[in-house]
């Protein structure tokens, strides 16, 4: 296992610092296999896979969870063009002053073409897992099999092509990172928020923007400060304005939190009535001391919608409604001009919960290579991936020239004929485990929490979930 809070540069922990109460949250699988059915030998393949359960039999048969699986090619003559992006600017056009935090907002015409591998590789060096092995076994004669000789698990990864990926991965590395260094985080969240979706403006989405949903299983000790910040970094109406580091609002003029964030968290009740009854509840570890803060109340939306509360109906496609959610999503809903039907702008599943520890918070650095700097500061290796129009434009074939941005829409999976939209568009529909228009709590609900008092028994006749 990997501990960020055991001693440094030992087996547990690889990095060059210790960080109390850091953990290794992430949820990948990297596999690699050979297809034969295309001739004798096969073709190579590396299936990158990032999901958000634990390998354990109640997170896969009890629980909702969310997975991304992509198979790459190994590089080779055939390997897919690159994809040449015509917004690029030139690096003379970004104008810097020395020791200020800036914004590299939308990439320069110099940056690597290939940002999901570079993304995959950062993040597995950290792990600094350095032995050299031989992955591939020798097959005949064949010149396209892979060599045998022994390599190291990044060098590996480098060798597979990834021009086509559907996804931006969106890590998290424990460590003090300098803000400007856009790898890691929420960080690295905003980046790719302006580059995916900022700089790709839709003629058919309302400029009307609902607030983030945010869907998680745990919570960690926020600050209504933080929170905002984030908010600011997330939000595509506002990122491409935010000032990382002070915010883009002087504090008298924030927005109010509710307009900007919806918070989706299961009621005592939902949990109570789940399939697990409170059991389930465990999965979802938060405490009342951080849950019941006065600036989150507000914020919270429940689970399910009122008609699927009941469980005698309602509108619940993917039947979730009744499993607790240990899936982690964070959505920014659009509306269509026309119709006004619910879009998704851009969507992240991720191994992430809201917390410091995981999406890193800004800090003061006063020693070390990075003293008078603004850093980065994360306690947790995490990892997710980023969906958008623009992202997904790899999903489609790429010699029909109509397929461009706008003409690619996320729509949520209703089980029904689907949006009506524009013929022209290519849609894509998503197994959204709830709804994008959620149910604020009412008087009577209460937030779920491990230590709270839950005096109405489940189904199977427990008052807690230990």
């Amino acid at each position: 296992p990997l501990i960020p809070s055991d001693p440094p540069r030992s087996k547990t922990n690889p990095l060059g610092l210790k960080i109390p109460f850091g953990v290794h949250h992430t949820k990948m699988f990297l596999m690699g296999y050979e297809d034969r059915s295309h001739k004798i030998s096969g073709k190579h393949y590396i299936r990158v896979v990032v999901h958000t359960a634990n390998l354990l039999p109640g997170d896969t048969n009890f629980k909702v969870q969310g997975v991304y699986a992509q198979d790459f090619p190994l590089k080779g003559a055939n390997a897919a063009p690159l994809f040449t992006n015509p917004y690029k600017r030139n690096r003379s056009d970004e104008q810097t002053k020395e020791n200020k935090t800036t914004c590299r907002g939308w990439p320069f015409e110099d940056d690597n073409p290939l940002p999901f591998e570079d993304d995959l590789v950062t993040y597995l060096e950290s792990y600094r897992y350095l032995t050299k092995q031989s992955w591939f076994y020798a097959f005949g004669n064949d010149p396209d099999s892979p060599s045998s000789e022994p390599i190291s698990l990044t060098q590996l990864v480098r060798k597979y092509d990834y021009s086509k990926a559907w996804a931006v991965l969106i890590p998290s590395v424990p460590g003090r990172h300098v803000v400007t260094c856009d790898d890691f985080g929420y960080v690295k969240l905003r980046k790719t928020i302006i580059e995916k979706v900022c700089k790709h403006h839709d003629a058919e989405i309302s400029s009307k923007r609902a607030p983030v949903l945010c869907q998680f299983s745990s919570i960690g000790s926020l600050s209504s400060k933080w929170l905002q910040k984030f908010a600011s970094a997330v939000d595509s109406s506002c990122t491409h304005t935010t000032d990382l580091v002070n915010n883009c609002f002087p504090e008298k003029d924030q927005p109010p939190l509710a307009s900007r964030l919806r918070i989706i968290w299961p009621t005592s009740e939902e949990i109570r009535n789940s399939i697990e009854g409170y059991r389930g509840g465990g999965s979802m570890p938060g405490t009342m001391k951080n849950i019941a803060k006065d600036f989150l109340v507000p914020l919270y939306h429940r689970w399910t919608t009122r008609s699927q509360s009941n469980f005698n109906g309602g509108d619940d496609p993917l039947k979730t409604a009744r499993y607790v959610p240990h899936i982690k999503t964070f959505v920014q809903p659009a509306y269509g001009k026309a119709s006004m039907e619910p879009l998704i702008e851009w969507i992240l599943i991720t191994s992430h919960n809201l917390s410091k520890a995981a999406w890193g918070e800004i800090q003061n650095c006063s020693t070390g290579r990075s003293a008078g700097y603004k850093v980065l500061f994360i306690r947790h290796w995490e990892l997710g991936v980023f969906f958008s129009p623009a992202t997904l434009r790899n999903y489609f074939d790429r010699s029909d020239e109509d397929v461009d941005d706008g003409h690619i829409c996320i729509v949520p999976y209703t089980g029904k004929n689907g949006p009506k939209l524009n013929n022209s568009r290519h849609v894509v529909e998503v197994p959204l485990p709830f709804d994008l228009h959620p149910c604020p709590y009412s008087d009577s609900d209460t937030p779920w929490s491990v230590d709270g008092e839950n005096s109405t028994p489940d189904s199977f006749g427990r008052i807690g979930c230990y």
